[in-house]
């Protein structure tokens, strides 16, 4: 799991570099609630995680970059013997935003968008099936920009509809889906 992370994390930073010198890159951190439905309802209980993301914002309207989250899952009270539970959940995402503002972001101190991410995730599970899946999410949110030490701060709230493993996961696995409240803060580089 920590290679993974890693690696993730590495790949990120090498890809986005690049257009370091030119573009605002914000990184940040924070807390998510994640509310079960489905199948993952009936097995396992709400859970926090937390996310992790590098985003470049130089596009005013148009936000990119790549998210991090990791879900301790635990199982619901009263599970009937022998039925599978999930353990926990590692995605990385690549992430795209567009905000509803005018082509200047100076401009607006709240900033309200939409959000669409494309998931690889390992989600640990009690069966003997493949961790990995392949899913998305959609979602919206609203962020705040303020300074605060000479830096450039955002204070983001967001709620998404995740299926991590939707579109690709082993044969006999159930597609996990869940709705997620996240706050993070984030500060530019």
């Amino acid at each position: 799991m920590i290679k993974k992370f890693i690696l993730g994390t590495f790949l990120s930073i090498f890809f986005l570099l690049p257009v370091a010198a030119f573009a605002q890159i914000y990184v940040g951190a924070g807390p998510e609630y994640v509310l079960p439905m489905g199948e993952l309802n009936e097995r396992n209980k709400s859970a926090i995680g937390v996310s992790v993301q590098l985003e470049n914002r130089y596009i005013c309207q148009f936000w990119y970059g790549i998210r991090f989250d990791y879900i301790p899952f635990d199982k619901k009270e009263g599970l009937l013997e022998g039925l599978t539970y999930f353990k926990n959940g590692f995605y990385i995402s690549p992430e795209f935003r567009y905000n509803f503002v005018g082509g200047d972001c100076r401009k607006y101190d709240w900033i309200p968008y939409a959000q669409g991410l494309l998931t690889l995730s390992s989600i640990g599970n009690t069966d003997e099936f493949s961790r990995l899946g392949v899913g998305g999410a959609l979602g919206a949110g609203i962020a705040y920009s303020f300074s605060m030490f000479n830096l450039c701060w955002m204070l983001d709230l967001n709620a998404m509809y995740s299926a991590p493993n939707f579109l690709y996961r082993a044969d006999g696995r159930s597609s996990l889906q869940s709705i997620n409240v996240g706050l993070t803060l984030s500060v530019r580089l």
